[in-house]
């Protein structure tokens, strides 16, 4: 095991350019071992592997000094055009016609303009003008409808205005974000996007309501259904406003989050290693090994214990038998001697 660990911590993590280092070695990828399973520390996904990888080749980034900011003009303008859109007026002198038809009533306005004064007959068809044409147009056209119709212009211009000039949000690429940033930017910009898209809407369905109004200053129109959440804007502006904030503190802190992302590629790479080398069977191996001689060196110290009395048995043995010889030779002297006397004695 300690050999497949030196491997690794050697040949595998200390030459990888991302996240090791020279004095990576066995201790070094033990201690992440116990941090990897004390955490429960799992193998980081393709995805978060690559931002990390990015991250780590990142240089500060200059600050960003625009933000979004929110302001709508919507309630103002529909308080100026509700009554230009609901308010009822009637002709002096009422021609039904053109009360019938809005678009005849609209094209009869507007030749008012391109006649009168400049020709006696119509450039349409050519008929000569009546005498009368004006006055009866006027008391058609009263000062009520004209009044009416220059406040329908003037209301309408400043919606205009307000759409093409809505700026909530300062023009930023992504390559103004650090790479960790850039999922949040596009986030919160797409968020922003959707209510300047629905706050433009709003004022648009107004402009319409207004010029339908124009075309038929005598019928009373229909304010339209607004759906714009200002609250919602004000919320996604902050929103987009706490990422900017947030990238150009990351210029500060951008070492040490370079060292954390070395840190978790390490850590993930160790992760991914224990998962193929199984250490939790690899260890019951281990364990059952250390039993297995625990127990050889129990029965050999048993063994070598009962040799050694054996041993002391043989050498009391041997000692008991030389004494035993001694005794023996010791006899034969005595009984020569006895013997060797009593055959003196005969002679």
């Amino acid at each position: 095991l300690d050999e497949l660990l030196r491997r690794q911590a050697n040949d595998v993590i200390k030459k990888d350019r991302a996240f090791g280092h020279a004095g990576y070695n066995i201790d070094s990828i033990k201690a992440d071992i116990s941090f990897v399973t004390s955490n429960n520390v799992e193998v980081l996904t393709e995805a978060n592997r690559s931002n990390l990888v990015a991250l780590l080749k990142e240089e500060a980034l200059p600050e960003i000094r625009v933000a979004a900011s929110f302001r709508s003009k919507l309630d103002a303008l529909s308080d100026e055009a509700k009554p230009l859109i609901l308010t009822a007026i009637e002709p002096t002198k009422p021609l039904q016609d053109l009360l019938d038809d809005a678009s005849l009533e609209s094209w009869a306005r507007e030749g008012i303009g391109h006649h009168k004064g400049k020709r006696d007959d119509c450039a349409f068809c050519r008929q000569k003008l009546p005498a009368d044409l004006w006055q009866t147009l006027a008391d058609h056209f009263n000062q009520a409808s004209e009044t009416l119709g220059a406040a329908i212009d003037a209301c309408a211009e400043k919606i205009h205005a307000e759409l093409h000039s809505v700026a909530w949000m300062p023009v930023l690429e992504a390559g103004q974000f650090y790479v960790s940033e850039r999922p949040s930017f596009e986030a919160s910009k797409a968020v922003l996007a959707k209510s300047i898209d629905s706050y433009k809407a709003d004022l648009q369905k107004l402009a319409d309501a207004l010029a339908n109004r124009r075309a038929a200053l005598f019928r009373i129109g229909q304010l339209p259904v607004r759906e714009f959440d200002a609250a919602a804007a004000e919320a996604a502006t902050q929103s987009f406003n706490a990422v900017v904030a947030t990238n150009n503190s990351r210029s500060a802190t951008l070492n040490k989050d370079k060292e954390s992302a070395r840190l978790a590629l390490r850590y993930s790479k160790v992760a991914e290693f224990l998962a193929t080398l199984d250490l939790p069977g690899k260890a019951a191996d281990i364990r059952q090994l250390r039993e297995k001689s625990v127990e050889a060196k129990r029965l050999a110290d048993a063994a070598r214990q009962a040799e050694r009395v054996i041993e002391q048995e043989i050498k009391q043995l041997e000692s008991q038998q030389k004494d035993e010889r001694k005794g023996a030779e010791r006899v034969n002297t005595l009984l020569n001697h006895y013997f060797g006397q009593i055959g003196r004695a005969h002679v």
